[in-house]
């Protein structure tokens, strides 16, 4: 690879500069230009072939193309004595290429290495993907295609897809003719895929389109839709490398590499070039497999899975999936090259599914760090975008849809710090201080239980009521002895509940507040998991 890129010096442009470290950072004719942030900068110290944009917000791609200091960084390269050999030298390389990108290429004579953006936009979607698929289509689950009006329900749930979507955005599994006609009123002449909806679990794997060959790369079971990590079921999250080994047999497995083979075949006579990824579907209690998603591009899974390659490479004519890409693209011969086989290992995504603090990622990552997972932030602000990258060198999966105690402990962490600790117990506090009755606002008087002297009444008459319970049974007893609380004082108000037996003691007081807690972490109120081991009769 030093020699190849030696004479093909490649730029890698990319949003989020993960996406770009598939490959060794010690090769002088690699190089990346990303975003300036906390992550990258730690990446980029003391290497002169990357180059960080320091902007207001994050740059797109394309946004970092047109950037002066882009411009300059590669007209540097180009000009540089070991890029004049080439005429078509520097190469730009992106992510996900668009007609956008292709055209700033070509408006600055850079030489783009990414197959069409045309091609990619044509498979990746959902309508176009059929036609383009042709007799291949009979990999995919039964489906039709038709506007949304025509669209009827004959009570079985189906996937209703439009023709664009990303990470399950774009897909609805429709349960009812209710949920259905709300989507007809709201896109009666927007045209739709609707299939079948097959019960399974979902694999995934990294492919390599040659010039002669299709390669196939390791196999992983796709983490999809769990909760804390995502609250959109159909979003995928990750990836679990030691999962997918357990779960194909042979013959599953000859079906599997049977769809890759064929759709790689066809991207093949089209002049696609470099990574595919594909999304097949095992079907519960059955041996069949579906075709579920094509993504023409390097899947986001690639960089994670080649650095576990080379933490399992073993000899020097074996290679990582990202080095059989860029070869790939540069219509390199590497047929005495073998891609490195892994059988353990995850990542998964925490997606922003709700709104958090900066100050609450940062423990969550430096959390997860302590626990030895490796754990990349990121600045995005869209809903079901990433926040959080966390790769751990073991798998995280125990079966479908159940993480193992690995997993768990990610999970457990998420749950734990998405709460604002200080703002729940606070909110309490705050409540408690602020005790609505009649037209002001009072605080709430302090129970002493001594002296009340009171056994077996009600828990909100003896310094155990929650804030709401205070407010509640101040309005009762106010009807009962016919006392107009809107005309009282508010020293009057706090006379009322003191002769009244409304307060809180200690104990109810530290009650609330961790029951609050509870609810938020655990979805459950503090009884149900409070224990009294060495009490009798409770």
């Amino acid at each position: 690879m030093q020699d190849i890129l030696t004479q093909n010096p490649i730029i890698y442009i990319t949003r989020d500069i993960e996406r770009a470290l598939g490959f060794t950072l010690d090769n002088p004719s690699y190089y990346i230009i990303s975003n300036s942030n906390t992550f990258a900068k730690k990446i980029a110290t003391d290497k002169t072939n990357i180059l960080l944009i320091e902007a207001e917000k994050q740059l797109d791609t394309w946004e970092l193309l047109q950037n002066k200091q882009t411009k300059d960084f590669i007209n540097k390269i180009s000009t540089s004595a070991k890029a004049t050999a080439d005429k078509n030298n520097p190469q730009i390389l992106v992510f996900k290429n668009t007609k956008q990108i292709e055209k700033i290429c070509a408006d600055n004579n850079w030489k783009l290495l990414n197959p069409s953006a045309q091609l990619a936009t044509t498979i990746e979607e959902k309508i176009s993907q059929i036609k383009w698929l042709g007799d291949k289509a009979k990999f995919l689950p039964e489906h039709k295609v038709d506007i949304c009006k025509n669209i009827n329900f004959k009570n079985e749930k189906f996937i209703l897809q439009f023709n664009q979507s990303h990470t399950g955005s774009g897909t609805i599994l429709v349960e009812s003719q209710k949920q259905l006609t709300e989507i007809k009123n709201k896109f009666p002449m927007r045209e739709v895929k609707v299939t079948k909806f097959i019960e399974g679990l979902l694999l995934t794997n990294n492919n390599i389109v040659t010039n002669k060959e299709i390669i196939l790369g390791n196999i992983s079971y796709q983490i999809t839709g769990l909760e804390p990590f995502t609250n959109n079921k159909f979003s995928t999250i990750g990836n679990d490398w030691g999962l997918a080994h357990k779960i194909l047999n042979d013959k599953q497995l000859v079906k599997y590499q049977e769809i890759v083979e064929a759709v790689g075949k066809k991207m093949q006579t089209e002049n696609w070039r470099g990574l595919f990824g594909v999304d097949i579907i095992l079907e519960k209690d059955s041996d069949n497999l579906y075709l579920i998603e094509i993504n023409a591009r390097q899947p986001a899974s690639t960089t994670f899975e080649s650095q576990l390659q080379i933490a399992n490479k073993k000899s020097d004519n074996e290679i990582t999936t990202f080095e059989a890409h860029l070869l790939a693209l540069l219509n390199k011969n590497f047929a005495d090259k073998k891609l490195i086989e892994i059988t353990d290992g995850a990542q998964i995504i925490f997606r922003k599914n709700k709104e958090l603090k900066e100050k609450q990622l940062q423990t969550i990552k430096t959390n997860l760090e302590k626990e030895n997972f490796t754990v990349i932030k990121y600045d995005n602000q869209k809903a079901n975008s990433d926040l959080l990258r966390i790769q751990s060198k073991q798998s995280i999966m125990e079966n479908h849809n159940k993480f193992n105690k690995t997993g768990k402990k990610i999970a457990d962490n998420l749950t734990i710090e998405q709460s604002d600790n200080e703002t729940i117990v606070q909110n309490i506090i705050n409540h408690y201080l602020n005790l609505k009755i009649g037209n002001t606002t009072v605080n709430c008087p302090y129970f002493n239980n001594r002296r009340s002297q009171v056994r077996g009444a009600l828990a909100v008459l003896v310094g155990k009521g929650s804030p709401k319970d205070l407010e509640e049974e101040a309005q009762i007893i106010s009807l009962k002895e016919r006392v107009e609380l809107n005309d009282l004082t508010t020293e009057k108000i706090k006379e009322f509940l003191v002769e009244n037996n409304l307060g809180i003691d200690c104990s109810g007081f530290v009650y609330y507040c961790l029951d609050a807690l509870v609810q938020e972490k655990k979805n459950k109120k503090l009884r149900q998991i409070i224990h009294f081991p060495l009490a009798k009769n409770i």
